[in-house]
């Protein structure tokens, strides 16, 4: 596994003693479960986003990147922001020459309808409710979708497990309106 900044084991080990147990097991069940697969399509677990030292990579998520001569493939899954024990993962290639510029992304989804999906305990799932065999369960199902993850970088084709396509124009500045 290689790092480019050295020091996210330890913002993860933080953020993890900060969150509820659940939401820990999940954490770790699910970087267990997937950082084989991910590494094993040729991503590089990594510390900092695209490889600059001052865009470090939050301790509540976990990122991979594969580095090509022309483009660069994200693979991410980052925990709820209010530490429930609920993750997305989301990915996208990118240019090389211009790592802000994306060329396609989506997120990992249940039903291609969907624009993201919240992996992990319902909303509407009482803490109590939420068991490790569902945490299993969840992480399971999420990461047997990444076929599909690795079809659409390569392919820009959108399978199932991958989120609608949303077209959106950045507005562009004009001058002497």
């Amino acid at each position: 596994m290689t790092t480019t900044c050295g020091k996210h084991y330890k913002r993860m080990a933080s953020w993890r003693s900060q969150v509820p147990p659940k939401t820990r097991l999940l954490s770790e069940l699910l970087q267990s479960r997937l950082t084989p697969v991910v590494e094993a399509a040729g991503f590089e677990w990594v510390d900092c986003e695209l490889g600059q030292s001052d865009r470090p990579v939050a301790g509540s998520e976990v990122r991979f990147e594969r580095i090509t001569w022309d483009h660069i493939d994200v693979v991410y899954a980052f925990f709820d922001k209010y530490a429930s024990p609920r993750f997305q993962i989301a990915f996208s290639r990118r240019a090389r020459i211009s790592p802000d510029r994306i060329i396609r992304s989506g997120r990992l989804v249940m039903s291609p309808s969907e624009h993201y999906h919240e992996w992990g305990k319902a909303r509407w799932l009482p803490l109590a409710l939420w068991s490790e065999a569902r945490a299993r369960r969840c992480v399971e199902e999420a990461v047997t979708r990444m076929t599909h993850v690795f079809r659409f970088l390569a392919t820009d084709e959108r399978g199932p497990g991958i989120s609608r396509s949303v077209e959106m124009e950045r507005p562009t500045a004009t001058k002497g309106v």
